[in-house]
């Protein structure tokens, strides 16, 4: 099989995979990802897509799952009806489509009524409301889910706690098309969160050349999972196999005392801050994305100074501000009052270092592979 990948940094490569290592995935991915025939799958990610085609199809065909298809795009409103209809078991997905709906129904509802905003603010209510809007949105989801699946990205901490308050059941996952493409699922009932779990049994992982501090360092693959290349591009394939037969995979991550896998980005991505530190864009990125006001951020140094470009959530903020009855010199001011709000809560989560300097308004989302990540390469400067 050839499935191409993403192209995040650069052109999609053709990935060489076996039947053996796709079986292999299926099976090892399997002991860690209990399923049964009474289950009922909810399909929203293209087949193409190697997540979807091994643990969407593969996986449940193997145990006896009934899967069920939704066409077109996974929008909340979409998503919500088809759940009704279906009363799915679990659902495969990337985070984003369950941030939308934390995002676009949760947070509203909550921050509409001045009392459960105050509320909302101690984690002793926060609890109770995340576990009330849990239950409703459970119910909306047909009310027989038993776990969500997440991957192709990191989980947003607020949209993890909500999920973990709620007592909605969830995991996380790791993987590349390169590794067919599973490589790590955090344990049901045992998820860590911020982790996407641990190595699936029969395979080797390791983090090559760790920081002596941190523990960061690129994690490597071994066993019946890795690609034979990539097709006729034998450089390629030559700069990511190396001859022990482990695979780099490009992502710079730790493992904890237990085994957790802890990803921090990936290795292209990072940025060496003016004093040699290494600044992680993703995390600052995942950072600007808690904001309601942020829709997409891409982290960037420019000019020897770190600046985010931001697609704001223009719904939200005309929703809370009247924007659209505004002056346009007066929207300007609310929209730089806005962004500098952004800019100092965002900071006051991070180290002096991955700091951000400036806040620059995208006017347009930015264009995205099919797993729904930025294509950073078509953004960055001639100086970068």
């Amino acid at each position: 099989m050839i499935i191409y990948t993403s192209g995040t940094t650069g052109h999609s490569k053709g990935v060489m995979l076996t039947q053996r290592n796709i079986i292999y995935d299926v099976v090892h991915a399997l002991e860690r990802f209990p399923l049964s025939p009474s289950d009922r799958f909810l399909s929203i990610l293209p087949l193409a897509h190697s997540y979807e085609a091994t643990g969407g199809l593969l996986a449940p065909l193997a145990t006896g799952v009934s899967i069920y298809y939704l066409k077109g795009l996974p929008t909340p409103a979409k998503l919500l009806a088809a759940m009704s209809s279906v009363h799915p078991t679990g659902v495969l997905t990337v985070p984003l489509v369950v941030d939308k709906i934390y995002r676009k129904k949760i947070v509203p509802q909550i921050q509409s009524k001045r009392v459960l905003n105050t509320l909302y603010r101690r984690p002793v209510f926060r609890k109770r409301l995340h576990r009330m809007a849990g239950k409703k949105l459970i119910h909306s989801f047909g009310g027989k889910l038993r776990f969500f699946m997440f991957g192709g990205a990191a989980l947003n901490p607020d949209t993890e706690t909500f999920l973990i308050d709620a007592g909605i059941s969830y995991s996380s996952g790791y993987g590349m098309t390169e590794t067919s493409p599973i490589m790590t699922i955090n344990p049901f009932g045992s998820v860590k969160m911020g982790s996407c779990g641990k190595a699936i049994p029969g395979i080797a992982m390791a983090i090559q050349h760790p920081d002596p501090q941190t523990g960061i360092g690129e994690i490597i693959v071994q066993g019946d999972i890795v690609m034979q290349g990539y097709l006729k591009n034998p450089a390629a394939t030559r700069e990511v196999l190396l001859d022990s037969g482990w695979l780099r995979t490009g992502d710079l991550g730790f493992f904890d005392e237990e085994g957790y896998l802890f990803i921090k980005g990936r290795s292209k991505n990072v940025i060496v801050g003016p004093s040699g530190e290494n600044i992680y864009p993703e995390v600052v990125e995942q950072e600007l994305s808690q904001s309601p006001y942020i829709q997409e951020a891409l982290v960037q140094m420019e000019k020897k100074r770190l600046v985010a470009r931001v697609y704001l959530d223009y719904d939200f903020i005309d929703q809370k501000f009247s924007l659209n009855s505004l002056e346009p010199q007066e929207a300007e001011l609310r929209l730089a009052a806005i962004l500098e709000q952004v800019r100092a809560e965002t900071n006051g989560r991070l180290p002096s270092f991955s700091r951000l300097q400036t806040l620059i308004i995208h006017p347009e989302p930015f264009e995205k592979t099919p797993t729904n990540k930025i294509k950073r390469h078509l953004y960055y400067s001639a100086d970068q």
